[in-house]
């Protein structure tokens, strides 16, 4: 069968009334209606299908190989391949390289817009079900000779849609050596295994350059297991902070036993110079992260994440790690994250982190963290405002993991909400100016920005001074 795609073109850009713009041009691929189709035998080992991806082509002697699986396939003029997948669940015990020019749709949009924290029917649901994850805190995660075989989930290549599925991570710790985050999306775009590429393997076995043309749509990540999970989200693990106050012992060495992904969509950094562009994040919800929530690492230029709804991270719910890349024309838009960093409770993340950008707009952020009780302070920076890393602020702009604000860099705030996890305002005389106490006194921080607007962000002056300021304008 053959159909005809067309090229459309989106554009985000930062509120009119700001006088710091920064703006987001993504080239996505329109997809042809989705026949009604059969449901998939139920579920699909990840032989009996993943064989057909990888191939890239609608071949019949590929689609009768794997005809248990119930995939159609189409392919227009240009070379775009359509993968058509019914509901049902299709396991995965691998890292899958998707190839160039490759769309993949699911039977359904799995969210529910009204309620985003409503699990859906999953009977009507295409649901990529990983069958393996690591609940060992000193496994080879970052540093394994062959991430194929280490991670479970999605590499996108270039002009790769995928849309309307869920995702089930199986992951219930944070490795030691993922530390630093070096990946486990279930979701990812091509690049290295390492944050730093320092050697020589990819994710994926991929070749490591950067993807480009990227959409992400009305996707559902970790909620498939939320009934059952959602409960232990938080709870005490005996012994897991004992050696967290002096880096000595275990510091979150134990599973929590909540079952999900590392990170729930990753861009890595990559071994050209030209890095990952014209990525689109939209309409996705995520129960639940054993780290980041979203994080664009490295050259990401033009980028639009939008209407996003994520919950439960245990580091950073939404994070711009350019580093000395200069990361810039991203936008964040009308997006909400909910308790960040609670999977590794009191210990580290926010709302909103940047390490290091040139240029980035958030319009309309919405965040709802807790305000703690007894936070862990980093042994590293003691009796200093930065020991505090945990639920300081909304947004929070490091200086470290390399980062650099380059002259002339912007940040761009344009409206948000910042509330409690039931939905109350913090407000600026409730909280505490510029860096939290030293010795913690519960209060969140607000800073001006350079217009003179007093807004919920906060730059850890261990971390960030002199030239590579970050450069904060703020319209509420």
């Amino acid at each position: 069968t053959t159909t005809t795609t067309t090229t459309t073109t989106t554009t985000a850009a930062a509120s009119t009334t700001s006088t710091a713009t920064a703006t987001s041009t993504a080239t996505v691929t329109a997809i042809p209606t989705v026949p009604a189709l059969a449901p998939a035998p139920a579920p699909v080992p990840y032989s009996e299908w993943a064989g057909i991806i990888a191939n890239g082509t609608c071949s019949e002697e590929v689609l009768g190989q794997y005809a248990y699986s119930n995939i159609s396939c189409t392919e227009d003029d240009e070379g775009m391949t359509h993968f058509m997948f019914p509901a049902g669940i299709y396991e995965m015990d691998e890292q899958l390289l998707v190839p160039p020019y490759t769309t993949i749709t699911g039977a359904t949009d799995p969210n529910n817009w009204d309620h985003p924290d409503q699990s859906p029917d999953y009977s009507l649901v295409t649901l990529f079900l990983a069958t393996k994850g690591t609940d060992d805190f000193n496994a080879n995660y970052c540093y394994a000779s062959d991430m194929v075989n280490t991670r479970v989930g999605f590499v996108l290549s270039s002009n790769v849609t995928v849309e309307r599925v869920a995702f089930q991570g199986l992951d219930t710790i944070r490795p030691s050596d993922n530390g630093a985050l070096c990946g486990g999306g279930a979701f990812e775009t091509k690049g290295c295994a390492l944050n730093d590429c320092s050697n020589e393997v990819n994710n994926g076995g991929s070749d490591g350059m950067g993807s480009h043309n990227v959409l992400i749509k009305d996707v559902r990540l970790n909620d498939y297991y939320y009934t059952t999970d959602g409960p232990l989200i938080g709870q005490d693990v005996p012994g897991n902070t004992d050696g967290c106050a002096y880096y000595d012992g275990c510091c979150f060495c134990k599973p929590n036993g909540v079952r999900a992904s590392q990170v729930g969509v990753f861009v890595p950094l990559t071994r050209d110079d030209e890095g990952t562009s014209e990525v689109v994040i939209e309409n996705v919800v995520s129960r639940a992260t054993q780290a980041d929530g979203i994080n664009l690492h490295g050259k990401v230029t033009n980028a639009l994440v939008s209407n996003v709804w994520f919950e439960s991270t245990g580091d950073d719910t939404f994070a711009v790690w350019g580093g000395d890349q200069n990361e810039s024309a991203v936008v964040w838009q009308d997006s909400v994250a909910i308790n960040p960093g609670i999977l590794r409770p009191d210990w580290y993340g926010v709302c909103v982190a940047t390490y290091g950008l040139y240029e980035v707009a958030f319009n309309n952020i919405t965040c709802r963290t807790p305000t703690l009780t007894n936070p862990i302070p980093d042994p590293n920076n003691s009796n200093t405002p930065s020991r505090w890393r945990a639920d300081t602020s909304a947004f929070v702009f490091y200086g470290s993991f390399w980062a650099s604000y380059p002259t002339g860099n912007t940040i761009s705030l344009n409206g948000w909400h910042f509330e409690d996890l039931d939905g109350n305002r913090y407000l600026s005389t409730d909280g505490t100016m510029d860096a939290p106490s030293v010795e913690w006194d519960g209060m969140m921080t607000w800073t001006t920005s350079v217009n003179g607007v007093v807004a919920p962000f906060y730059i850890p002056d261990a971390d960030t001074t002199g030239s590579n300021m970050p450069h904060v304008v703020a319209y509420e």
